[in-house]
């Protein structure tokens, strides 16, 4: 197979659904509240749809510790000094990097040419984003001759901020929320956060180029008193833990390929234990076991369930292969590791056509015997992995930009997904199960909606007809 069939396989998934789709409805495992990732901030929400007061300003990924009491969030911030940079700052030698300050320093007062060109010479050696710290170090504390040798220059450092990333841990009682700690700093963006089944660890996938090359896999403990250690590079944004919570499981890539170029490269499904049978990080990470074998890219989503099966997205490839034969559709598929070494397949191939690209983002039931799976314009589909059959609980429909949120359950018979609203151009949230849809987000302010719900170019009165959802109401 040539690197451009490769590439043409792998490029399949985003151009069908264009930019990532993220899970903005996240259910607690007792199905009693939400966390809403709305338009202004992080809120929580009841069955009925009751929004509480707004937790935090901004949140990324957000995800719930087991006991349904406590919320894990990931909130970005922009440090705007070095001082409140400092404590978070990994510096083994003070004099060290006051050095490196000092040469950066002078580069600039000596340097002749476009600021756009310029480069320190020990970039390199600085960790990320060592640059952007440095500068900020430099404007705080070694300015002086700066503002004269920079002109307008200075105006832009003079604004310079370092973007950090903070997991936080928030407790849950009645509708509240109480910050507990800040468990984690990165200046990274931190794109997936896995707690383990019993509570006490977390997994962190980081990076700032995941789409291109995967990320860096950390574990540590939930209460924040351990370093956060890596466990894998050029990892999948997806991954998950066994579910005794002593292994790890994810893709990762491989060395073939355009590594750190978003080219595809051979990867493999792979588990690593990281916690002993009580649930304490190892001193020491034994090697990684590879479990399967195949093309990687970033995205992929493993799953693992509690009968021991690992549920993971890939293409079926044959190689060698002519680039008439190249398969262009993700499958689902599935490994026991501890009683079985083949990989068999978990979607029909009658199934795969409704199912789509959009397999790459299913989401398991709380009672592990099916799947939701997002379809072509705000489409949802429920597929029965014993069975085999394919349920179209909404029909697609048009609605300017991209899927408000990912499908999710909120328990074994009722999913929470996005569907039309009043407007064409308004989205609302709903709850479906086989008695039909109820709406959650009708009531919502609009500070909630506007670029979640709703989008500036509203297509009122447009006259576009819409579907409705199969065997359940319009809400």
């Amino acid at each position: 197979m040539t690197r451009r069939a490769l590439q043409t396989l792998l490029a399949a998934a985003v151009i069908s659904v264009g930019c990532l789709p993220e899970k903005r409805i996240v259910w607690s495992p007792d199905g009693k509240q939400a966390a809403v990732r709305a338009a202004d901030g992080l809120y929580l929400c009841n069955g009925d749809g009751e929004l509480s007061a707004r937790i935090a300003e901004d949140v990324g990924p957000v995800a719930w510790f087991h006991d349904s009491r406590r919320l894990l969030c990931v909130e970005p911030t922009e440090v705007k000094t070095w001082d409140e940079l400092a404590p978070y700052w990994p510096i083994e030698s003070p004099d060290q990097w006051k050095a490196l300050a000092d040469q950066l320093r002078s580069e600039i007062l000596a340097y002749e040419g476009d600021w756009n060109d310029f480069e320190f010479a020990r970039e390199n050696e600085l960790p990320t984003p060592g640059m952007a710290a440095l500068i900020l170090y430099v404007r705080d504390h070694r300015s002086e001759g700066l503002r004269e040798k920079l002109g307008e220059k200075w105006d832009e450092i003079r604004k310079w901020t370092v973007p950090m990333y903070h997991v936080r841990v928030y407790e849950i009682s009645d509708g509240q929320a109480r910050p507990l700690s800040s468990a984690f700093a990165s200046f990274e963006d931190v794109v997936e956060i896995r707690v383990s089944p019993d509570g006490r660890n977390v997994a962190l996938l980081v990076g700032d180029s995941v789409l291109e090359a995967g990320g860096r896999l950390f574990v540590m403990s939930a209460d924040g008193e351990s370093t956060p250690r890596m466990v894998a590079e050029a990892a999948s944004m997806f991954p998950d833990w066994s579910p005794d919570g002593r292994f790890l499981v994810f893709a990762r890539a491989g060395t073939s390929g355009g590594k750190g170029t978003g080219e595809p490269q051979l990867g493999a499904i792979v588990r690593r234990q990281v916690c002993t049978k009580d649930g304490a990080l190892l001193a020491e990470f034994p090697g990684a076991e590879e479990l399967a074998s195949g093309l990687f890219y970033a995205w992929m989503r493993v799953r693992c369930l509690r009968d021991g099966r690992i549920l993971f997205t890939a293409h079926e490839v044959s190689l060698p292969c002519s680039t008439k034969d190249t398969p262009q559709d993700l499958a689902l598929f599935a490994l026991d590791p501890d009683k079985r070494p083949t990989v068999a397949r978990v979607t029909t191939r009658q199934a795969q056509p409704e199912l789509g690209e959009g397999i790459g983002f299913f989401e398991v039931s709380p009672d592990e015997t099916k799947i939701a799976v997002p379809g072509d314009k705000g489409a949802v589909m429920v597929y029965k992995l014993v069975s085999g059959h394919v349920e179209t609980v909404r029909t697609g429909w048009e609605f300017e930009g991209d899927l408000p949120t990912l499908p999710v359950w909120r328990s074994d018979d009722e999913l929470c997904f996005a569907a039309p609203g009043e407007s064409p151009n308004r989205a609302e949230i709903v709850l479906w199960s086989e008695k039909g849809a109820r709406p959650l987000s009708k009531q919502w302010p609009a500070s909630v909606v506007e670029g979640f719900l709703t989008k500036e170019n509203d297509r009122q009165g447009s006259g576009e007809p819409q579907p409705e959802a199969s065997g359940s109401p319009e809400p």
